[in-house]
């Protein structure tokens, strides 16, 4: 079988500096077939519409769809091994339930809520501010479930399940409701020869959904990984 076409989307509105290492990212990946479509989300359309926009764009038809947000960083395997999970599971969409993020508050500090019970998942209302920037390794209770950040996925497997007009949990809620047959792997592995995290994920103050809730089973913090995360995500000029 010919290695399959790769178009990674990025949607991007400001933040030039996030978009830079993005494109940095992309870059230096192995694998070789594959292009990027930017697609400018400026304005006042949802996630949803914008990605279904974007994913139709372009004169050449991809094979495979590849989310590549603007402000989070990709290991230079990421798309090689996305590909090779895409073909081998005989999954629609792979993805990460496992993931580091990187805290990086952008005026001085980020708040951010405050959970009970880290096992019942209690929100009890107050907030935190964190005003440096931190490692943080999230992993979700739900089988099969991906972050949107990290999905790659059959381009026919879109055309059929199209995203929704909306923005908070437009692709990684809505597809696993049943819709697509989604297999989720680890995107962060220590234990492993490898030892590096697939992604790194931004958590700034201006995403749609991505929020660390401190005290909640599903987000740990690993300070060991906060020098690899401040190397990794460093900004041109920062």
């Amino acid at each position: 079988m010919s290695a399959p076409i790769v178009a990674c989307v990025m949607l991007a509105n400001g933040r030039a500096e996030m978009v830079a290492r993005a494109e940095r990212c992309f870059e230096a990946q192995t694998y070789q077939k594959c292009y990027m479509i930017r697609y400018d989300n400026h304005g006042q359309k949802s996630i949803g519409a914008l990605r279904n926009e974007a994913n139709a764009g372009g004169a050449i038809k991809p094979d495979i769809i590849c989310h590549w947000d603007s402000d989070d960083w990709s290991h230079p395997n990421r798309i090689a091994e996305q590909v090779a999970l895409l073909q081998s599971s005989g999954a629609e969409c792979v993805g990460y339930h496992e993931m580091l993020f990187w805290l990086e508050p952008e005026k001085g500090s980020i708040t951010v809520p405050v959970w009970e019970d880290r096992d019942a998942a209690k929100w009890i209302g107050p907030t935190k501010e964190l005003q440096t920037s931190t490692a943080w390794l999230y992993r979700s209770s739900i089988p099969n479930y991906s972050a949107g950040t990290a999905m790659c996925y059959w381009r026919e497997t879109w055309e059929r399940h199209p995203f929704p007009d909306r923005s908070e949990g437009c692709d990684d809620l809505y597809w696993f409701n049943g819709r697509v047959k989604i297999e989720s792997f680890s995107g962060f592995r220590p234990s492993t020869d490898r030892n590096h995290p697939l992604m790194i994920a931004s958590i700034h103050g201006g995403n749609t959904c991505a929020k660390i809730a401190v005290g909640a089973r599903e987000w740990t913090r690993v300070p060991e990984w906060d020098g690899y995360c401040r190397t990794a995500m460093k900004l041109e000029g920062i």
